[in-house]
C-alpha cells in the first residue's frame, strides 16, 4: 500500500484540522485552525538575517539577497528547454509560487483524468484517521519530514499537487518547493516539476489583491526571502527570479527530474499544456 510502516518505538502524530469536507474551500483566502505543532514552530522560529534567508538544514539552496539579480531570463520560459510529450512522469509538482491561476491549474489536470490537489492535504500518514484531517500542504508536508517521512506519500501522495507553499505567518510559513527539495527528489527522483510564468507585473498585482499575500509573504522567513523583504516590487522579483533559478539549477544537477515551464499569458499555453500532459486542449482555461 501507499502507507509508510508505523515506526512501533515512536509516536509522531501530525495533529490536524477537523473539519467537514462539504465545509472546506480550496482558497487562499483559508486560515485553519493552528494545531500545537504550528504554536511550537513559531516559538523554536529562527530570526532572519539582514541580507540573508534563514538557512534550513534541508535546503540545497541558500542564497543572498539581491535586487540586481532580476533579468529577462528567469521572468520567461527557457526555450531551450526540451521534453518527450507524453514522457512526463507522475507527481507533477508545481514549484513555482501563489497564484490564482494555481486553481485553474488543477482543474485543467482533473479534467484530464488525475488526481489533482490544490494546496489543502489529506493526512495519509496510519497513526491519523484516513479523511479526518485537512491540513496545508506546506504545513503537513513540513511536519511529515520533521518526523522522517517522506512528504508527499503523508500527504494525499496525488498525481498532481497545484499548490504546495502555505503563507499564514507568523508560524505556518513553509514552501517545499524551496525547503524540501532533497526530501522530494529523494521521494520520486523522476518527479515532473513545472514552472508557470505570466507577466511579473500582473503577478504582482494578483499578490496584493489576494488578501494581502504580499505582506503575507514579507512576515514569512523563507531560504532566500527573510522576513522583512518583500515590501518593494523589486524585492518579489528579485525572489521570483532567485527561485527560477533554484528550480532550473536543482533539475540540472538532478536530470531524472523532468522541468516544464509555460508563460500561461500566452495563447499557445492551452496547445502546450495539452500536449506534454496528454490532456485535451478543451481542459485549459484562460489564465486571466
Amino acid at each position: 500500500g501507499k502507507g509508510d510502516k508505523k515506526d512501533e518505538g515512536k509516536s509522531s502524530p501530525i495533529l490536524g484540522y477537523k473539519i467537514k469536507e462539504k465545509e472546506h474551500k480550496e482558497d487562499l483566502n483559508d486560515t485553519p485552525q493552528k494545531t500545537e505543532r504550528d504554536e511550537k514552530n513559531r516559538d523554536d522560529e529562527k530570526p532572519a538575517s539582514p541580507t540573508k534567508g534563514s538557512s534550513s538544514t534541508n535546503s540545497p539552496f541558500s542564497f543572498s539577497f539581491n535586487t540586481t539579480d532580476i533579468d529577462a531570463s528567469c521572468l520567461k520560459p527557457n526555450p531551450k528547454i526540451k521534453f518527450k510529450p507524453g514522457s512526463l512522469s507522475k507527481p507533477i509538482l508545481n514549484m513555482g509560487f501563489p497564484d490564482p491561476g494555481n486553481k485553474k491549474l488543477k482543474e485543467f489536470f482533473h479534467c484530464g483524468g488525475l488526481n489533482s490537489n490544490h494546496q489543502i492535504c489529506t493526512n495519509k500518514r496510519i497513526d491519523i484517521p484516513s479523511g479526518k484531517y485537512f491540513r496545508y500542504c506546506g504545513v503537513c508536508m513540513r511536519d511529515a519530514i520533521s518526523d522522517g517521512l517522506p512528504p508527499l506519500k503523508s500527504c494525499g501522495d496525488f498525481d498532481v499537487f497545484t499548490h504546495l507553499s502555505v503563507e499564514q505567518p507568523p508560524d505556518m510559513c513553509y514552501w517545499p518547493q524551496v525547503e524540501a527539495l532533497n526530501e522530494i527528489h529523494k521521494e520520486y527522483p523522476d518527479a515532473t516539476f513545472l514552472l508557470m510564468f505570466r507577466d511579473i507585473d500582473e503577478w504582482i498585482k494578483s499578490l496584493k489583491r489576494i488578501n494581502q499575500l504580499n505582506f503575507r509573504l514579507t512576515a514569512c522567513n523563507i531560504t532566500g526571502f527573510p522576513r522583512g523583504v518583500g515590501s518593494s516590487d523589486d524585492e518579489l522579483k528579485a525572489f521570483y527570479c532567485q527561485h527560477v533559478r533554484r528550480i532550473r539549477d536543482f533539475v540540472s544537477k538532478h536530470p531524472s527530474h523532468k522541468l516544464v515551464e509555460v508563460d500561461v499569458g500566452q495563447r499557445s499555453a492551452g496547445k502546450f499544456m495539452s500536449n506534454a500532459f496528454d490532456i485535451s486542449r478543451s481542459c485549459w482555461q484562460n489564465f486571466s
